[in-house]
């Protein structure tokens, strides 16, 4: 006699087959258990799996995105120093062309005149035609020193031609010499103010180059 034919004989069908139904019923909830955690599993796995997919992708998606930003920004950066050492380049003989047509006024050779003068808006017009022509590639900040050096350069050099051709009058009124006096000044502080201003530049040259400064 086997063990549940001795449970069914001692205690009855019923009781038997409540037995049954209990083991049976622990056994198959145990199964269910493993079965859902093992889907569970399963599923769990694949979202991760799914997750590190999307994320190794966006990655890649950020790099990409960042190298190409990165070249885009070497072409700007060098088309900028580019655009600045050659500003700098035309400022120093537009400088020295602004100083020798200025001393040239105080000449009597009018040849000597001609020639500077010519030289001079020679210069100043290829400095206009470039620099506005590479404008974009020029940081707002460093172009307004820019156009405010060529306005004083300008204003150095008219106001000078003006005070000469005053004071070479053979008779002045009083109006006359006071308004000779004042470009005086004004020749005075515009020549204090170029030195400024392109020391100013140069410092900001340097800077968006990322010169070491001594």
């Amino acid at each position: 006699m086997t063990f549940l034919e001795w449970v069914a004989s001692t205690f009855g069908t019923s009781v038997f087959l409540g037995i049954l139904v209990f083991l049976l019923r622990n056994i198959i909830l145990e199964r269910l258990k493993n079965a859902v955690k093992h889907e569970y599993d399963i599923a769990l796995e694949s979202h991760k799996a799914n997750l590190k997919r999307d994320y190794d992708i966006q990655i890649e998606k950020l790099k990409s995105q960042l190298q190409i930003a990165n070249t885009r920004f070497a072409h700007i950066f060098v088309l900028q120093a580019e655009a600045i050492a050659s500003t700098h380049k035309l400022i120093l003989p537009l400088l020295d062309a602004t100083h020798d047509y200025i001393h040239s006024i105080y000449q009597t050779s009018i040849e000597d005149k001609q020639k500077a003068q010519e030289k001079f808006n020679k210069l100043r017009s290829e400095f206009h035609q470039y620099f506005y022509s590479n404008l974009i590639y020029i940081p707002t900040d460093t172009a307004k020193l820019i156009k405010n050096f060529l306005d004083m350069v300008e204003s150095y050099a008219l106001k000078n031609s003006m005070f000469n051709s005053m004071v070479t009058l053979p008779t002045r009124n009083q109006n006359m010499e006071q308004q000779i006096e004042k470009y005086g000044d004004d020749i005075d502080k515009l020549r204090e103010d170029v030195s400024t201003i392109m020391n100013k530049l140069v410092d900001n040259f340097q800077s968006i180059l990322g010169v070491q400064k001594n």
